[in-house]
């Protein structure tokens, strides 16, 4: 074998092949043909290569799932984009809150992304940590992303419908608790709270309680005077035996009396690209109101109905809806809820 201008040249008798390296000079992106030449016997040989274009944005990395317990051993499947190709699974390194993993496994990448696994380690809290992937080889290329962590010891909100209710009148919210921990059977065994303490509320009824998830009833107060204006409050569940760490809270919205109320929307939650069916039911819902005059807001977005349907029977000009709408894309991911707002032109 010999080198000569980057080149390599190497001779197999036994097989009668010639092994031929090189380095490629840069190019434009496309395909383009290879000439070989043999000076000894003027034999030609062609083939093409391809050349794919340098990433032009920064490298991105989506997991999935995004979420998982504290305890970890949660397996992920991460997607790296806009990255180069790497070349050497073993050079590919990945950190979760800035701890670097010796589980990465799977790897399987092309110019156009790469896929590998991973498993998540302990955490001693909930939230969100960062998660970064670099190849060892460059370590300028780099793409990070956020898993969510949920605290094994502490409780949380899976729903609360409606989640806004009339002043003047009780309402009952459906609440769901993930992760209690125990069996509950009793309603002396919960305790809740409501900040600013101008409202009450009490448990109405246990619907089903597992160590996995407790479903209840919650009857939240009238207002004891008239507002003018709707009032944000917070409402907390506390389970007792549960060392202080059982509890979770949510907001609920008193309304001026007669204001549209939302009674109930579905989904809670979806990806941020949107795009699927939403639908909202609405007390007090004026009745002149069309389908062209109705907007729903999630966060800074805002999509117009798709439709509006009367619920029999009405209240003169006020009376029952339920309304369509379609989720719209959201760049933020997180663990942050959205809740619809409603208005009407």
């Amino acid at each position: 074998a010999f080198w000569g201008g980057g080149l390599q040249v190497s001779f197999d008798a036994e097989a009668g092949l010639t092994t031929v390296s090189f380095i490629t000079a840069a190019g434009p992106a496309g395909a383009s043909t290879v000439t070989v030449r043999s000076l000894a016997s003027s034999q030609i040989a062609t083939f093409q290569i391809r050349f794919i274009s340098e990433p032009s944005g920064p490298p991105g990395l989506s997991l999935s799932p995004s979420e998982g317990p504290s305890s970890g051993n949660t397996l992920v499947t991460c997607h790296l984009t806009n990255f180069k190709r790497v070349a050497d699974p073993a050079s590919l390194r990945v950190s979760v809150a800035g701890v670097e993993l010796s589980n990465v496994a799977n790897v399987q990448s092309t110019s156009e992304g790469t896929f590998f696994e991973i498993l998540t380690p302990f955490s001693a809290q909930g939230g969100p940590r960062p998660v970064q992937a670099w190849d060892a080889t460059r370590s300028s290329l780099s793409a990070s992303s956020s898993f969510a962590y949920a605290d094994v010891n502490q409780a949380r909100v899976e729903y609360a419908n409606p989640s806004q209710g009339d002043s003047a009148r009780p309402t009952l919210v459906r609440v769901g608790l993930s992760n209690p921990g125990q069996t509950l059977t009793s309603a002396s065994d919960i305790a809740v709270s409501v900040s600013p303490p101008s409202l009450s509320a009490a448990v109405a009824s246990i619907v089903s309680s597992s160590p996995a998830l407790i479903d209840l009833e919650l009857r939240v107060g009238a207002h004891p005077s008239a507002i003018a204006e709707s009032r944000a409050f917070e409402v907390t569940v506390q389970l007792k035996g549960g060392g202080g760490l059982k509890r979770a809270s949510f907001a609920f919205e008193a309304l001026p009396t007669g204001a549209p109320v939302i009674t109930f929307f579905s989904p809670s939650r979806y990806f941020s690209d949107g795009g699927v069916p939403f639908t909202i039911e609405v007390d007090n819902f004026p009745v002149s109101a069309g389908v062209g005059d109705v907007s729903v807001s999630f966060g800074p977005a805002s999509v117009n109905a798709t439709s509006v349907a009367r619920d029999l029977p009405s209240e003169g000009a006020f009376a029952p809806a339920t309304i369509t709408a379609t989720v719209p894309p959201n760049p933020t991911i997180g663990a942050a809820e959205v809740s619809p707002v409603l208005t009407y032109r």
